[in-house]
């Protein structure tokens, strides 16, 4: 059952992996599952920041914090944590199957990069999931899809 939708100055930030599509059609469906669901377990319990979740989408997560934004400082910590933490746990899993080539290959491809904005969101609580509504949503996920060709990044809005 929905909630009438409250809407809140809302703080969205999404870690997103890059070369996840290459990753997912090279590498042997159950090590690739496997992977995938634990950097986006290490991606949440990352979080130091206390953000919810609304959504895990594939390979990002979308989190979001109602109230004050946090400092600049404490986004660029929060994504230093996870972009840390990703990458050890990518260097302990090493290696994953690749089924093209049908050999074992490194799996370091797979990097992560962050979008960070802020405004005014319609929130939703629909059975056991909480859904953001809005103009700030939209333009989150718009600049996922941006010229930027680093592999890593964090982009903060001014907002």
């Amino acid at each position: 059952m929905a909630n009438d939708p409250m809407e809140a100055n809302t703080f969205l930030y999404i870690p997103d992996m890059t070369g996840f599509t290459e990753f997912m059609t090279t590498t042997a469906p159950e090590e690739s599952h496997r992977i995938v669901a634990e950097m986006l377990k290490w991606i949440t319990d990352a979080n130091i920041l206390g953000l919810s979740i609304s959504d895990i989408i594939g390979d990002a997560v979308l989190f979001f914090k109602t109230g004050n934004a946090p400092s600049l400082k404490e986004v660029i910590h929060q994504s230093k944590v996870i972009f840390d933490g990703f990458h050890a746990k990518l260097r302990n899993n090493g290696v994953a199957y690749n089924r093209e080539s049908r050999k074992f290959e490194c799996i370091h491809r797979l990097s992560i990069k962050f979008v960070a904005h802020y405004g005014e969101v319609a929130i939703s609580n629909i059975e056991d999931h909480t859904s953001l509504i809005g103009t700030p949503v939209i333009e989150v996920n718009k600049l996922l899809k941006n010229s930027i060709t680093a592999e890593n990044y964090l982009l903060v809005t001014e907002a």
